[in-house]
């Protein structure tokens, strides 16, 4: 069944360990001969060469391979695990275009291409402007380009003004710690609705069922559990 589907596809997706696919006969060359010119995308956590071409392990191997976890978490705390596999979200991405790409030269050239995608690079690619210029700790919720950025307070999402004179800076961080605690969450959180803006009060898991957009919305049925995946107004899902 499996060079059927090769011999009719145009790409081949594979994730398993390395030397399974040799194992099982569907190596490189023989997937060439089911099917000349065919696209062999291969995800693994550091790829399928250099010193750690054996290594398996999972996406939250490559956060700890990438530095992601050195990076994650507030200043002098400890490496912290990200709370799901991002290594599972950002490599299938790069591995998109990686095939598009190679769909894009077999279709001018007629050769087959082979992609290698490792999690630990893609890892490494999305936090590339932090290679550049190493942050000295951890930097939490700030940015090095925009000012202030981060969390107002334990209640509040991230608050950002672009600027970069420190005196900015600091006068901004304080008008917006004042603000912050003259008003209790649910007036900012009212008057943000009034007024358009995008100030969004962190809600606590518990808390979620309960909101009233999600009650409006009928995302949670009578037991608590999630409901409907979209609303459909006039017939037309949204």
């Amino acid at each position: 069944m499996a060079e059927r589907l090769i011999a009719w596809a145009d790409v081949v997706v594979e994730n398993f360990g390395p030397g399974y696919m040799e194992r099982i006969g569907l190596d490189w060359q023989t997937l060439q001969d089911l099917r000349p010119g065919i696209i062999l995308a291969s995800v693994s956590v550091a790829g399928r060469t250099g010193p750690m071409a054996g290594f398996r392990g999972y996406g939250n191997s490559a956060a700890a391979w990438s530095g992601h976890c050195d990076m994650t978490g507030w200043p002098g705390s400890e490496p912290h695990m990200p709370p799901f596999a991002y290594g599972d979200v950002v490599a299938p991405m790069m591995l998109t275009v990686a095939i598009l790409s190679a769909l894009e030269h077999r279709d001018t050239t007629g050769q087959g291409v082979w992609v290698d995608v490792s999690q630990i690079e893609a890892m490494v690619q999305v936090a590339g402007d932090l290679f550049a210029e190493p942050p000295a700790d951890k930097p939490a919720n700030d940015d090095p380009e925009l000012h202030p950025h981060g969390v107002a307070g334990i209640d509040w999402d991230a608050i950002l003004v672009a600027d970069t004179d420190q005196a900015v800076i600091d006068r901004w961080q304080a008008i917006v710690a004042a603000f912050f605690a003259r008003h209790d969450r649910k007036t900012l959180a009212d008057w943000s609705l009034d007024h358009g803006w995008g100030l969004s009060p962190i809600i606590r898991l518990a808390e979620v069922p309960d909101s009233p957009q999600m009650r409006a919305r009928g995302v949670f049925d009578a037991d608590g559990l999630p409901g409907p995946l979209f609303a459909v107004h006039q017939g037309r899902a949204t």
